[in-house]
């Protein structure tokens, strides 16, 4: 689900895009250059209703501006802003990896 106006610290009015729950839909949107915009991707976040987590295939490709209506989006023009969030993805991945992990635990007794 995607929360508005939360505080986290000190600052206030932070949109958190909560994930786990299949009630975000996440879309990889393309745009070409025109004559009046520089192209760009964009992932886009929309509050969806629950469903179960994964990709849509049907749901992939070019939308229609007027058919798209994100809740967050967040835009790319150069390949390295790209390549900075997927590696901190991987470190979330690694992280909450070895979090959900069961912990190991041996009885050894002395």
């Amino acid at each position: 689900m995607i929360h508005r106006n939360i505080k986290s610290g000190n600052k206030e009015d932070i949109t958190v895009i909560e994930l786990g729950s299949g009630d975000v839909k996440i879309q990889n949107v393309e745009y070409p250059t025109t004559e009046k915009q520089v192209g760009f991707i964009a992932i886009s976040f929309t509050n969806d209703t629950p469903h179960e987590i994964g990709f849509d295939h049907t749901d992939a490709g070019e939308i229609p501006l007027d058919k798209w209506n994100p809740d967050v989006i967040i835009s790319f023009f150069k390949l390295e802003s790209l390549e900075v969030l997927q590696e901190q993805l991987n470190i979330a991945r690694e992280k909450l990896t070895k979090l959900l992990k069961p912990s190991v635990t041996s009885d050894v007794s002395v």
